[in-house]
């Protein structure tokens, strides 16, 4: 089993009157990275949009 989170970031949406930094489309891009990960990728890692986020 693998555990990694990501950190979607402050995007803009309705629920914060679309005061974000980024779209929604570029907050999905750590979720996207992890969902498609082969089974060789790192574990216990914590990332964002620019790659592996210190926790």
């Amino acid at each position: 089993m693998r555990i990694n989170g990501a950190d979607p970031g402050y995007n803009e949406t309705d629920f914060n009157g679309h005061n974000g930094t980024q779209s929604v489309q570029e907050g999905t891009d750590a979720i996207v990275e992890l969902a498609t990960r082969g089974d060789q990728a790192p574990t216990d890692t914590f990332i964002d949009r620019s790659g592996i986020a210190p926790f």
